[in-house]
């Protein structure tokens, strides 16, 4: 069993300013982590990697396809954080689209996500704009969470916002 270095919480805690949305570069930045945005990725079909330079676990480095989407690249970046801070075992982790959805079977890439769905759309800050702005529109807390639709929506879904 991988050891938790960090939960989404403390994560959070540590290295979130509570602005909206989440800034996943700076998260990566403060814990060392350097993010390279590259097209090279699109052709082998990746929405990104983790790779560690040295053995074991240290100079991490997360690599994005620069093709995809900023919401999917956010979200990437988030699931690859994911990964670090559970303590995945790997010197490479190499992560497609579906490897980020909700039917992946794999309970590392399944743990990356919950690990990434709490860290861009942290529950306080939901719980603020729907309480306190009464904002209930899901288009306009997908943009304001820079998170795509469906995203948002499993999220709300897994808060018991919304069935």
């Amino acid at each position: 069993m991988n050891k938790i270095i960090m939960t989404p919480a403390e994560v959070l805690k540590m290295y979130w300013n509570g602005d909206i949305p989440v800034d996943v570069h700076v998260i990566a930045a403060n814990v060392g982590i350097e993010v390279i945005t590259t097209e090279s990725l699109s052709k082998s079909g990746l929405s990104g990697k983790i790779e560690f330079r040295e053995s074991p676990r240290k100079n991490p480095v997360i690599y994005v396809n620069a093709k995809d989407a900023e919401d999917r690249q956010r979200f990437t970046i988030a699931h690859e954080l994911g990964h670090y801070f559970c303590g995945h075992d790997s010197s490479c982790r190499e992560d497609t689209a579906f490897n980020m959805s909700p039917a992946v079977g794999a309970y590392e890439e399944r743990q990356a996500n919950d690990f990434a769905a709490n860290l861009l759309m942290p529950k306080i800050a939901i719980e603020y704009f729907i309480h306190e702005k009464k904002e209930f529109n899901v288009e306009n807390l997908a943009a304001l969470f820079e998170v795509s639709l469906s995203a948002l929506r499993f999220r709300l879904i897994n808060l018991g916002f919304i069935q």
